[in-house]
């Protein structure tokens, strides 16, 4: 057994330093191996691991855990330990290197996972970025503020935050700054606002959130005034604490109140809530001396660290409760020390800026890929440790804190994988498409995954290191990283490697690596890394590098299995529980591990237990679901032939399923057309409907042939006449003209017109057409314009009514115009021209005569037209319908006829008809006493 995990493995110290509540971040150590000396004059090679709360040494040569004892000053083997806090792993009291191989205490993964979370909780900063301290970290199925302000499509705002930032310098008696505040000011800020200086802080910023994010200088008085850096010598000798974190707050706020007379911080209210954040005002100290973290010091020096929020007190009638970070002055030997980097200043800003929590103590190394974790240390060869550091990674820019409560410089594409495959893109910071990373939802409320595609280009040359053959990287190179997040606390990076340490270019998915990310995979799989439950997720056909990259993901329902044993067989496997049960006589009642499935207390029989879901079984059956395949129809035919140099444009596909109906858009094509190479080329078209069942596979063959001597010269259309006639003075219009080959296609484009129509001067013009196909065959087209002088107009127009030329209406009634038209054989249209003479009052009865005329352009006058409209007085007629008895009995009618059997109309004398008969009869009224036989019509 392995007595460790190379490059996972840590140690606690030998004695933990006090407890406090208040969350503290802090550098991770600089892990560049270097020689450590024991106190009989030994040496060995070893790399420093782990940061101020916990600190170990990985052995270069046999990679043993090794823990410094302060008691012994000697360099011991760890052991893990229980204690009342939990596991610890402290110095074991066996030397490294004088100790016999079989003493040496075996040290396990999860032992050593579980001791830096005992180390961690005993600073308070297990939850590191739980709600209670970031609550917008994005979750999946969540939506937040940020989505709102900062949506999927939205592009990074050049300038939206701007961060007024202090540094105060912090010496003492015994030691001072060697370098001025210049050579910090621009180290830090880099000439910012102006041309921002590369290799500073604002630099490195600049570029990870593509210009949206710089640290501007505060404004101060004391030395170059509004420089933004204020120094302070405190009154005692540097107390030399290194990682005794709470000993070094109180130092720090001491110099904070020693500056606060050198700058007005209400200036920095700008929202007058009488309380100065740290989106309006960040506060950072320099300490003179010694940075720890660079030579993994327990007691020199200044260990750097962060706090997400610290309250300073009251100072200009505002309180100061802002973050705060702060870093040693100079790292590197103690015989060639310099600057520290910018590395350890960018670090400690994700933290003090944007709250970001660290991540280099995670499950699994995140190692040189973010700066939240040891990429703050980046360089490439030639350069200093941490001149360089490396992008965040996807999970940190997407979880940076920002003013208004947006979170992140980037939003995830969300994505969430079905049976069906779909078509996820990447693309790293420094290409001409967009910055863009994907987030895929996991089955486990509030995980998630991450797809991001990195470079190793600009600040991520700092994965480089000093060259370092076992990483395997070069300029250039790019590829897919996929990390898993667990929201509450952890990261995972996979690794496509499954080493824990070693070639990080092996890390990445990309076609000539790894293409594909699958339960099954190996080494690394798509379980759930915390708990290697069943996750479902595949991410594959994963591209070959480029600036932008591309893979299909989809989620598989997990693979049912059947197990048939006896119930206590199922129970020693874990697939069932047992309960004792019984007064007198104990047996044991077996239920089924998920589903709660009664199975009895039999200890013979067999019985068959399906696992339908990852730790979920039942006696119920396998699912059955949809086993019908979809089908793919090619468009066009299967087998084309294509021209050597030719574009090739897919004739297109379609793809049904009985269940999911059209999944066209799934389909994957893979395969590729080179018509620059004759040859044969073949396409295949798969897809797989939501329940995984894959279609027959549809093949085209695509023919890249020579194309045969073109001898045939294109051709020409003119739109319009070929001869065409214009008077003097008119503008000629081109009437258009179109141009195709039977090889190029349309080539309208490239048609050249040679010939000028002056139509100032009476003549012939004649105008040339011509164009050449791809083989030098010509064409050419003429067309004549002709420019004369326009004849005499002698043709008067012509008036048209609409309606008829004489109308009636009645008085009272509205008169409206039913219309007209006038046209001229060379004016055209001139209706609107028209003059109507004359009127007609509708009030009052008679004859009206409109009269209608109109003159074209040269004074030719219509011929006039003429349309009367008559107003009659309305008639008075009423109609009566009754009995010729009702008739009479109204005076409308009298007795009338030889026997009186008739009746006649008063008035007229018209006979109605008989007396006696009911029938009604119709009368009408056309005057006082005029009454007829008859109606009004």
């Amino acid at each position: 057994m392995l007595r460790c995990l190379k490059t996972v493995c840590f140690a606690a110290p030998a004695v933990l330093l006090c407890l406090a509540s208040s969350l503290v971040h802090s550098m991770p150590a600089n892990p560049e191996p270097r020689t450590f000396v024991q106190p009989d004059g030994s040496s060995f090679q070893a790399s420093p691991k782990g940061d101020e709360h916990i600190l170990w040494y990985e052995t270069v040569d046999t990679g043993d855990i090794v823990v410094f004892n302060p008691l012994s000053s000697s360099y011991e083997y760890g052991e893990i330990e229980t204690a009342l806090e939990g596991l610890i792993l402290r110095p074991s009291g066996l030397l490294f290197g004088q100790t016999p191989l079989e003493s040496i205490p075996l040290v396990h993964y999860d032992d050593l996972m579980e001791a830096w979370t005992t180390a961690w909780e005993g600073f308070g900063d297990v939850h590191l970025h739980d709600n209670e301290i970031n609550p917008n970290e994005s979750a999946p199925g969540q939506v937040n503020s940020s989505e709102i302000l900062h949506g999927p499509e939205a592009a990074p705002v050049i300038g939206e935050h701007i961060y007024n930032s202090l540094f105060i310098m912090v010496e003492f008696n015994d030691i001072q700054f060697t370098n001025s505040d210049a050579a910090w000011t621009n180290k830090i800020f880099g000439d910012y606002p102006n041309n921002i200086t590369a290799g500073s802080v604002n630099d490195y910023y600049q570029e990870i959130s593509q210009g949206q994010l710089a640290f501007n200088p505060a404004n101060e008085s004391q030395g170059t005034a509004n420089d933004g850096f204020i120094k302070v010598r405190l009154d005692i000798n540097h107390p030399q604490y290194a990682r005794n974190w709470s000993g070094w707050r109180t130092v720090l706020t001491d110099a904070f109140n020693a500056a606060a007379s050198s700058i007005d911080f209400s200036q920095y209210d700008t929202n007058q809530s009488g309380v100065i954040d740290k989106t309006e005002l960040l506060v950072s100290f320099i300490v003179s001396g010694r940075e720890s973290s660079y030579s993994g010091s327990e007691s020199e020096g200044f260990w750097g660290h962060a706090y997400m929020s610290y309250n300073f007190g009251n100072f200009n009638g505002v309180e100061i409760s802002t973050g705060y970070m702060g870093f040693g002055e100079r790292q590197g030997p103690t015989d060639n020390a310099y600057d520290s980097t910018i590395g350890i200043i960018a670090h400690e800003l994700g933290h003090s800026a944007f709250n970001l929590r660290d991540l280099y103590n995670q499950p699994a190394a995140i190692s040189y890929w973010g700066l939240m974790g040891t990429g703050s240390w980046g360089y490439k060869s030639g350069e200093r440790l941490g001149a360089r550091p490396v992008h965040m990674m996807a999970y940190s820019k997407k979880n940076v804190r920002l003013p208004n409560g947006r979170l992140g410089f980037f939003d995830a594409q969300q994505i969430t994988p079905n049976g069906s495959s779909q078509l996820i893109t990447t693309t790293h910071p420094f290409g001409v498409e967009p910055y863009n990373f994907v987030q895929l939802p996991g089955e486990i409320n509030g995980r998630y995954w991450l797809v991001e595609q990195r470079k190793v280009e600009g600040y991520d040359e700092g994965l480089l290191r000093n060259g370092n053959s076992t990483d395997g990287l070069a300029i250039g190179d790019t590829g897919i990283l996929v990390s898993y997040a667990q929201y509450s606390s952890r990261l995972w990076i996979r690794r496509m490697s499954g080493q824990t340490a070693g070639t990080r270019k092996t890390d990445m998915l990309y076609a000539g690596n790894v293409t594909s990310f699958t339960p099954e995979s190996s080494p690394i799989n798509s379980n759930y890394p915390d708990s290697d439950v069943f996750s479902g997720l595949i991410i594959e056909q994963v591209s070959a590098p480029a600036d932008q990259m591309s893979a299909y993901v989809r989620r598989t329902a997990f693979p049912c299995t059947s197990v048939t044993a006896t119930l206590p067989n199922h129970d020693s496997a874990g697939r069932v529980y047992s309960v004792e049960e019984g007064t007198w006589w104990k047996v044991n009642h077996y239920y089924a591990n998920g589903s709660n499935d009664d199975l009895g207390t039999s200890t013979w029989t067999q019985i068959t237990l399906n696992e339908t879901s990852a730790g979920y079984f039942t006696t119920d059956a396998c699912p059955v679901g949809d086993t019908t395949p979809p089908t793919i129809t090619l468009s066009g035919n299967s087998d084309i032939s294509v021209y050597q140099n030719n574009t090739w444009t897919e004739p297109g596909y379609s793809a049904i399923d009985d269940s999911d109906g059209d999944i066209s858009s799934n389909v994957i094509i893979s395969g590729s057309v080179n018509t620059a190479i004759l040859g044969n080329y073949t396409l295949r078209y798969n897809v797989s409907d939501a329940a995984g069942n894959a279609a027959s596979e549809a093949v085209r063959t695509i023919r890249v042939i020579e194309q045969p001597v073109d001898t045939t010269p294109p051709t020409i259309t003119l739109f319009g006449q070929m001869n065409t006639v214009i008077y003097i003075g008119a503008v000629f219009v081109e009437p258009g003209y179109s141009a195709n080959d039977n090889f190029d296609g349309n080539i309208t484009a490239r048609v050249t017109v040679t010939g000028n129509v002056d139509s100032s001067v009476i003549g012939e013009t004649t105008l040339q057409y011509a164009v050449s196909d791809n083989a030098g065959n010509e064409t050419i087209a003429i067309r004549t314009v002709f420019v004369t002088v326009e004849p005499e107009d002698t043709t008067p127009p012509v008036i048209s009514l609409f309606g008829n030329s004489s109308m009636t209406l009645i008085v009272g009634d509205s008169y409206i115009e039913p219309g007209y038209s006038a046209t001229d054989d060379v004016d055209g249209d001139i209706s609107a021209q028209v003059v109507i003479t004359g009127s007609v009052n509708t009030n009052v009865a008679g004859s009206y005569t409109l009269r209608y005329s109109v003159s074209d352009a040269a004074g030719n006058v219509a011929a006039e037209i003429i349309r009367t409209v008559i107003v009659e007085e309305a008639s008075l007629c009423v109609e009566h319908s009754a009995s010729v008895n009702a008739h009479i009995n109204a005076g409308r009618a009298y007795i009338c006829g030889t026997y009186s059997y008739n009746g006649c109309a008063v008035g007229s004398g018209t006979n109605i008809g008989f007396t006696f008969l009911v029938t009604a009869v119709t009368v009408k009224e056309e005057g006082p006493g005029q009454f007829d036989l008859g109606s009004c019509n």
